[in-house]
């Protein structure tokens, strides 16, 4: 018997009480409100490439601005020497091939930090104010983004695509081209923000139940009372 406690407890024949103390679960060395190790490792390698893909596409933005204003440029040499086509078509592919890295990079690094939220974000009993904050944020982002993206110049009489000497063709199509980028890449931008309190809001709260019964002369009841 041990009779190191207040209350004497029965040990096994030849077991010490520190067997004893040694056969309590040990408390977890995680911090409080983390997320699993395998689930956060997960959610911050999502965030690391979510965060490069979005600066991947800001940055291609450039680039692709450049080549705006040389195939601009290309154009208006073909149509001084009044060319009946461009004879070099290399700037205005480079302009259209860069939209789609844009777009692709964005979209990559948004998706990857959607899926991050539920994993990195650690867990609170209701939404904090900074998962609040960053929602505000996304919603504003993605206001911009819609308000900018409308308010874009109509489509150039010609394709953007189509090989031409047209000195206004290009120009509309550049100028349309970087509203439309900017109006993406916030929108992208915007739905990682707006997932934030969406994740505190849906994510299995715990709940605790306990049932009430009582039954008597002329009275029956049940009912289930606790926090949902």
């Amino acid at each position: 018997t041990d009779f190191t406690s207040g209350k004497p407890a029965f040990l096994e024949c030849g077991r010490a009480p520190v067997a004893a103390a040694a056969s309590a679960p040990v408390a977890s060395n995680r911090p409080e409100g983390r997320r699993p190790r395998g689930q956060f490792i997960t959610g911050m390698t999502l965030v690391g490439v979510g965060i490069a893909g979005l600066g991947v596409g800001y940055a291609l933005m450039i680039p692709r601005w450049n080549a705006g204003i040389d195939w601009v440029d290309t154009v208006d040499a073909d149509s001084q020497s009044q060319a009946s086509q461009a004879s070099d078509t290399s700037a205005q592919q480079k302009w259209l091939n860069l939209r789609s890295g844009i777009l692709a990079s964005g979209s990559i690094g948004s998706a990857a930090l959607i899926a991050a939220m539920p994993l990195a974000l650690p867990e609170k009993p209701k939404t904090p104010w900074w998962a609040w904050v960053a929602g505000a944020g996304g919603l504003g982002l993605a206001a911009f983004s819609i308000a900018y993206g409308v308010t874009a110049g109509p489509e150039p009489a010609a394709s953007c695509t189509a090989a031409t000497v047209d000195t206004q063709v290009p120009r509309d199509c550049i100028d349309r081209g970087r509203q439309i980028d900017v109006s993406i890449l916030t929108g992208l931008t915007a739905a990682p923000l707006l997932t934030m309190p969406l994740v505190y809001l849906l994510r299995p709260k715990p709940t605790r139940f306990e049932p009430q019964a009582r039954l008597g002369r002329g009275l029956a009841y049940f009912g289930v009372s606790g926090r949902f």
